[in-house]
């Protein structure tokens, strides 16, 4: 028998719908500068909600693995250009940044 009240929430869902309760705020610019953001490695949940308000108001994310980063992006329904930094292009990407 399975109780709903017991499972994890829907929170991509949960954060979608506060990024649409606060279009107003996502709306504005966020002041010029670099953000490091912390992204969770499994649990969806572990994400905080300034984490995925940054991520929103941002114009463009850095990011090691776009195809991880691109999945976790789409779960809280942000749209935004990816540009890989690794390691091995450090040098290359570091000056688009």
């Amino acid at each position: 028998m399975s109780d709903k009240r017991s499972s994890s929430p829907d929170y991509p869902l949960l954060v979608h719908k506060l990024l649409g309760a606060a279009a107003d705020v996502i709306a504005t610019k966020l002041p010029a500068g670099l953000y490091v953001v912390a992204t969770p490695i499994g649990n969806l949940g572990d994400m905080t909600l300034r984490g995925v308000m940054t991520l929103a108001c941002a114009d463009v994310v850095a990011c090691e693995d776009t195809r991880n980063s691109g999945a976790m992006l789409a779960k809280y329904g942000i749209k935004k250009n990816l540009i890989s930094y690794h390691d091995h292009n450090a040098d290359r990407a570091g000056e688009n940044l």
